[in-house]
This record gives C-alpha cells, structure tokens and sequence, in this order.
C-alpha cells in the first residue's frame, strides 16, 4: 500500500518500506492512497530478485521500480473504501490518465474469461507474471481475505531432479537443474509430497553422503538442511517464479520420471 500525501510505503504485512522504495514517493502533494504491488523492471522482464537490493544499486544496474496499482482506497481526503470496485477502479484510472508521473500503473484488468486465460500463457509467464488475481466488480474494500479476491498463479509442468531429502516439519524434497557448466545444482525445493508419490519415489532414492545445508535463494529465505541422494527424475508442476535459476515458491512433485535422465534436463531460466 502507498500514501502519497504522506510519502509512505507499507508491505502487506504493515511494515514500513519507505527507505527501500524512495522511487514511488513522488515530491509533489498528491492525496491519494493505492493498493497495488511493486514490481522490478530490467530489460522487459520482471526481476523479484531486484526488489531486495538497494535503491542506488538498482539506479547503478538500470532497474526500474513502479507499482502495478488495482486499488484507490482514498482520494483527496475521500475515503473509496465504501464503494464498489467498479467505481474505485474507474476513478483510478481517471487519476493516472490525468496525473500519473510513470510511477504508478494501472494494471491491465478484463471481465473476460479467455482473456484471464491468455494471460496465464506461456508467453506471460516468460517476462515473470506470475498470475491473475481476481476481484468481484461490485465488492467493497477490505483488508486481507475478506476482500473475497483470488490469486490464480501459471502453472505448468516440468522435470527436475532430486538432490537430496529434507524434512522442515514434513518431508520435501531438494531439486536441481542442471547449471551453465552442466552441473546439477539446487533449483528449489518441492512442496510436502503427497503419500502416492512418496511411496513411489522411495524405494528409488539412495543416499550419497554427509547431510548439507541449502541456501536461501534470496534475502530472507531460510536455509534448508537435506540429506543428499543419487539423482532421480520427475516431474513437477511449477509457477512461473523463477530468480537466479531457482524456484521462488515450492512446487508440487506430480510423479517420477524414471524414463528420462538428469542429464536430459534443460537449465532453468
């Protein structure tokens, strides 16, 4: 959420990230309060990665930041909240038509069924949009889940290979791809397998050596302790989250891929 009148930046969670965000703060004394997401920009693709650097390490690398904005809770000193979203919408849009330094966009929206799907595509999921998120026209403003919204990621299967066994509360599973050198490395870990999969995978994996430690792919993100074992293939349905050649979500093992090679797998992108 941002506050331009009073130049403030908060995280769904209600932690201040003013200082980490200065380019959403216009100068200027616009009275107006958006809900929306902050999004990183390099080269036509989204990078989520680029929204934990700095500011001037993002100036100095040509990233930009923007907010992708879906919501005008307050205008001017008038609350929205009450109205239906129809109507916030229209008169957001009005707002960045009128106003808007750049900064802020308004994001694509369509009552359209085929529309949503395409972009679910592939070729969206490509420059990093990870889904839709859809919101009833005729509903008020509420925090959180109230607000009755749906996000719908892009998903899609794929293969990896599994490195190694985890247990984090359940048993998940560490997978690779193979990197620039061919090497398999960590490419994220998989959601807690269902019983189905479990039982077929086990008698499939052998262990190969001491227990290591998996770094988080990005701040933030805790490492992974995990018991190597010799690669298997299999398949998973993933979304379309990907930074630094890793999974930013778990995905979901579907089954195994004994017929395919850790070797035939392509890098992750």
């Amino acid at each position: 959420m941002v506050d331009l009148e009073r130049r403030r930046v908060w995280s769904r969670q209600g932690r201040r990230l003013d200082a980490r965000f200065p380019e959403l703060l216009s100068p200027a004394e616009v009275g107006a309060v958006l809900d929306g997401e902050i999004v990183a920009v390099r080269g036509g693709r989204l990078e989520f990665g680029a929204l934990q650097q700095s500011p001037q390490r993002r100036r100095e690398e040509g990233v930009t930041v923007v907010l992708w904005a879906f919501d005008l809770l307050s205008f001017e000193g008038r609350s929205l909240r009450s109205l239906p979203y129809r109507q916030r919408r229209a008169e957001l849009a009005d707002w960045i038509t009128t106003a808007g330094d750049g900064t802020v966009q308004l994001m694509p929206a369509t009552p359209s069924r085929s529309g949503a799907l395409e972009w679910l595509g592939p070729a969206w999921a490509e420059v990093g949009v990870q889904g839709v998120v859809a919101k009833p026209f005729a509903g008020t403003y509420r925090r959180g889940t109230a607000s009755g919204w749906l996000k719908i990621r892009s998903r899609a299967t794929t293969e990896a290979a599994v490195l190694g066994i985890a247990r984090t509360g359940a048993v998940v599973l560490v997978l690779g791809r193979p990197g620039p050198d061919g090497a398999l490395r960590p490419a994220g870990v998989s959601a807690p397998l269902a019983a189905p999969v479990a039982a077929e995978l086990r008698p499939q994996l052998h262990a190969a050596g001491a227990q290591r430690w998996l770094p988080g792919a990005l701040p933030g993100q805790d490492p992974v302790l995990y018991a190597p074992v010799e690669p298997v293939v299999v398949e998973v349905l993933a979304d379309a989250a990907v930074d630094h050649g890793r999974w930013r979500h778990p995905v979901r093992v579907v089954r195994s891929r004994p017929d395919l090679h850790p070797g035939d797998l392509p890098p992750l992108e």
